[in-house]
């Protein structure tokens, strides 16, 4: 019964409908996150989605709408059986995006912030992590590229946290956590991925992978 309120919502609301839910948009993921999902994907596809976008004149600086479909995404995202589509999503968005954005949310860094090696934000375990992160380097290898090239070490790295649902998974985010042995592996597949990435001839990542011999054991 929800999923079809959702879907009907979703499906019916155009470009600027879409972007009048705010942070509600939220609340419909929580809901029903498969259907979510799902439609977000319609909506990309068939371009309502970039109204997300569009830059409005505010108070002190311009800003858009992104906001509330990302923080909608990350929240979705702590559910292991969607981070797929989730990660889909960002990915595809971060193709549409134009050059700059008026704020730092931006789909590339709530990527980054999903799957920081020493603070991820989703209740998907470590095994669950490398199969997304298998898909997403066959799928959108620059990405992919550029996502692990920021998770190898960095000594000014910081973490904030990601939204979080309203009513579901109250103890699964509190209790998300990684091991030094955990850590170090992920480091260590992060570094195999940066490698694995760099294609013969390609100039700017193997100068990417110069610039982080310092940060590799």
């Amino acid at each position: 019964f929800v999923d079809r309120i959702i879907r009907h919502i979703l499906n019916l609301a155009d470009t600027n409908a879409l972007r009048s839910l705010g942070q509600n948009l939220s609340l419909l993921a929580e809901a029903s996150p498969e259907v979510f999902v799902n439609e977000i994907l319609i909506a990309i596809e068939d371009k309502r989605v970039m109204g997300f976008f569009e830059e409005e004149r505010g108070f002190l600086s311009p800003s858009n709408d992104l906001p509330n479909l990302l923080w909608a995404l990350e929240s979705i995202a702590w559910m292991p059986e969607h981070l797929t589509n989730v990660v889909r999503i960002l990915c595809k968005l971060i193709e549409l995006q134009p050059e700059k954005l008026p704020t730092s949310n931006s789909p590339y860094n709530s990527l980054k912030r999903i799957f920081r090696i020493w603070f991820p934000l989703t209740t998907a375990n470590l095994k669950e992590r490398k199969q997304v992160l298998e898909i997403l380097k066959k799928e959108y290898p620059n990405i992919a590229f550029k996502l692990f090239s920021s998770l190898v070490y960095s000594n000014s790295d910081v973490a904030f946290g990601a939204h979080k649902m309203r009513w579901r998974l109250f103890s699964e985010t509190r209790k998300v956590s990684v091991t030094h042995q955990e850590v170090y592996n992920m480091h260590d597949y992060s570094v195999d991925s940066l490698i694995e990435l760099t294609n013969a001839g390609d100039l700017p990542k193997a100068l990417t992978l110069i610039d982080k011999l310092d940060d590799i054991n």
